[in-house]
């Protein structure tokens, strides 16, 4: 056998892992990059998620990543996931997620993303994941 068995890993290799969510926070604008930009806040969460499960908040930069996500937030008080793009529930609920993952709940707008995820809610008690009304099951998970 070339290398060591899945059975054989007896340690999760922890600083290797902190060095790829490093190298993500750095990585050179390509094309990868470009096609995945409208879903910067989700892949912010993930990042911080990934970094709080290792137990090392400090290989990140969270509090950059919570003032990125704080600029997201739209005059209806739901988040984009990127600049330019409109708020959806989706994504305000990964921003939502990101700043209590690093702590700055006490500078979210919390009347204001109230108001928006009430704003999705139709007559039926079913949530659209935006101001333009689609409503189906994706959105129940928020």
């Amino acid at each position: 056998m070339a290398g060591p068995s899945v059975m054989s890993a007896t340690r999760l290799l922890v600083a290797e892992h902190c060095a790829y969510l490093h190298a993500q926070e750095s990585r050179p604008r390509d094309f990868e990059y470009w096609f995945t930009e409208p879903l910067l806040v989700t892949g912010l969460f993930y990042g911080a998620s990934a970094a709080t499960i290792l137990h090392r908040p400090d290989c990140l930069d969270l509090r950059g990543m919570a003032a990125t996500v704080q600029r997201l937030q739209a005059p209806n008080g739901g988040f984009a996931g990127t600049e330019g793009h409109d708020a959806t529930g989706m994504f305000t609920y990964s921003a939502v997620q990101l700043l209590a993952l690093c702590g700055c709940l006490n500078t979210l707008d919390r009347e204001a993303v109230i108001r928006f995820i009430l704003s999705l809610q139709a007559p039926s008690g079913a949530f659209a994941n935006d101001e333009y009304g689609q409503v189906d099951t994706r959105w129940v998970c928020w």
